[in-house]
């Protein structure tokens, strides 16, 4: 017997783009399927791959191990398809041939006439438990005409306060009997709003004040919502729509740790935070189909010496670089690790769009560390 099960395998950003099969193995390690790539694509995360309407393999477990021919990668295990009740149960196909043989003896040697039992009854039944039975008969007829009176006396006292409410001493309470609001002594709800209306209420300049909100004509006052507003356009130096405008313009565009995703064909400015790099001799921002290609096969190289000579764009797309002014790198703040790396448009228009690696490296002391990698994503 076997089973089909899901097959999912996440090898990571630097096995993309490779012909990726499976083997399947017996729970004892055997092979029970040989090694086939059919079926298996690569999913939209780079390095996850996925076999098409899952695997076979056998109901009592075994292990799915992924890579290429010849080489294995990863190894995932499966394990024992559950047992279901109607596997376990003799009753559920067809019925237990004991239990029926029973039942029919038992049946067969019924004896209708037998009323021993209910003899026994009858003769443990005295006096003294029949009169048992008759006092709570007794007791529940009572109980039902005390039920009865209590009702009857509910019914009357309501019938009274509801009397003494509508037509008593009192007039039925209603409308603006309930609605008052207590400071205007006397005066209804409705007699405030016209208060209101005629301007004895909070004026509009009132009700700004008291929401530190200043009118459309005259000065913001210090600390209003306006003011504040006013200071922010004015240290961006644009309108609120400028600055919204500015924003949807790069939309597509985002940078985090591990993650940064740029579009083709735009000016690219990347402000990242690296960590200290304080006294170091080189840096490096590379972009690479795979983290194992070679730097001269990379998508995009740029280096920064700290000496100024050397430096700044080497490679595009596996090539070098014909003009190494149109990409840089800036230190900011070399104690914290603030630079900005800077790609010229038309070294951009050039990139191939997709879901690639990069890394930032830095030499230090004769030692090469790598402070930030992971995926970077070109849009069309």
């Amino acid at each position: 017997m076997t089973q089909t099960v899901p097959a999912t395998a996440v090898l990571g950003p630097g096995k993309t783009g490779l012909t990726i099969g499976v083997t399947v193995l017996n729970i004892d390690g055997t092979e029970y399927a040989a090694f086939s790539a059919s079926g298996v694509a690569e999913t939209s995360v780079a390095g996850t791959y996925r076999k098409a309407s899952g695997v076979t393999v056998p109901d009592a477990g075994g292990y799915l191990v992924w890579g290429e021919s010849g080489t294995d990668y990863a190894e995932a295990t499966v394990d024992p398809k559950p047992a279901y009740a109607g596997t376990e149960m003799d009753l559920v196909d067809a019925p237990n041939a004991t239990a029926i043989t029973a039942i029919q003896s038992g049946l067969s040697t019924y004896d209708g006439s037998d009323t021993s039992g209910v003899t026994t009854l009858l003769s443990r039944l005295t006096a003294t438990r029949a009169g048992y039975l008759d006092n709570l008969s007794a007791g529940a007829v009572a109980l039902q005409s005390t039920l009865s009176t209590v009702a009857s006396n509910v019914s009357t006292i309501l019938g009274r306060i509801i009397g003494t409410i509508a037509s008593g001493t009192h007039e039925p309470q209603s409308g603006d009997s309930y609605a008052r609001l207590g400071a205007p002594a006397g005066a209804s709800i409705a007699a405030d709003i016209a208060a209101i209306s005629a301007g004895t209420g909070l004026t509009a300049q009132q009700t700004r004040d008291a929401m530190t909100l200043a009118p459309s004509a005259g000065t913001p006052a210090a600390g209003s919502i306006d003011d504040l507003l006013g200071d922010i356009l004015e240290d961006t130096g644009t309108t609120l729509p400028g600055l919204m405008a500015a924003e949807l313009s790069n939309t597509s565009d985002s940078t985090a740790s591990g993650a940064i995703t740029r579009t083709r064909g735009n000016t690219w400015t990347i402000n990242a935070t690296i960590g200290a790099i304080t006294g170091y001799t080189s840096l490096w921002f590379t972009v690479k189909h795979d983290k194992d290609d070679a730097d001269s096969d990379a998508i995009l190289q740029i280096k920064l010496n700290s000496s100024g000579s050397d430096d700044d764009l080497l490679y595009v797309n596996g090539a070098t670089a014909s003009d190494s002014t149109l990409g840089t790198i800036t230190v900011s703040d070399a104690s914290t690790g603030a630079i900005v790396i800077a790609v010229d448009e038309t070294v951009t228009d050039d990139m191939p769009a997709g879901a690639f690696y990069y890394d930032v490296q830095v030499l230090n002391s004769g030692a090469v560390t790598t402070p930030d990698s992971g995926k970077f994503t070109i849009t069309a």
